[in-house]
């Protein structure tokens, strides 16, 4: 499943920790016989003929028999980065700046594969009943949910969001619980900037035709306390 939602009888995830030689070969040569969608160049990030995918969800097919928080058949959510858990980085519990991560559908085959062979550390159990259009976006609200963590707002806060794209829609849908006083979005694509305006923002802003800075101290008459 991917980021329009769809699932199907093939979705499935092998998870096999790493102790998988055979049955990531037997993968990808099914993945590339049957979702021909890779990268045929390389940049800094990325590796040639890679298969695509970065945010899916999926059902676990076969597991190695050492894992137990997990079991076949169960729905999940999985987590595209693999830090490597050894540098000084990922010893100190910030996997996040590990020097080593890899991240599927960029450095490794990801979720465009009919079999998708990943560690269990990356997998997260999802409801039965939980839609996959609507899980897809976890990964989206855990980084907005993380930002919010570290900032104080208040009634008084007047907050400008630099761009409205997914995690900006869902970064100003959280921001409306904390009931500020003014929010507001820097967008150039006119369809983002409408749909920022459904989902609650009080002035929606081109920085093309419009000087952002200057807007914002028109609006607020003092500035802006928070910028995300």
């Amino acid at each position: 499943c991917n980021t329009d939602g769809r699932i199907t009888k093939k979705s499935v995830l092998i998870t096999l920790d790493y102790n998988y030689s055979l049955k990531e070969q037997e993968a990808r040569k099914k993945a590339i016989m049957n979702y021909p969608a890779y990268l045929e160049s390389s940049n800094n990030l990325t590796i040639p003929r890679i298969i695509l995918g970065n945010e899916y969800i999926g059902y676990i097919l076969e597991i190695n028999k050492n894992i137990h928080h997990l079991k076949i058949g169960q729905k999940v959510i999985v987590n595209p980065n693999i830090p490597c858990f050894s540098c000084k980085y990922c010893q100190n519990n910030l996997p996040h700046f590990c020097e080593n991560l890899s991240s599927l559908g960029i450095s490794m085959d990801g979720g465009l594969a009919e079999y998708s062979v990943v560690p269990s550390s990356i997998l997260y159990q999802i409801p039965d009943d939980l839609k996959p259009e609507t899980a897809i976006f976890t990964k989206s609200l855990s980084y907005v949910i993380n930002a919010l963590e570290k900032i104080k707002i208040s009634p008084n806060s007047n907050i400008v969001i630099l761009g409205s794209g997914l995690t900006g829609l869902i970064c100003l849908k959280l921001l409306k619980t904390f009931n500020p006083k003014m929010i507001i979005v820097s967008e150039i694509n006119e369809y983002n900037r409408n749909f920022a305006l459904k989902c609650g923002a009080n002035f929606v802003i081109n920085p093309i035709e419009k000087n952002l800075e200057k807007e914002v101290f028109e609006k607020t008459k003092i500035g802006a306390h928070i910028v995300i």
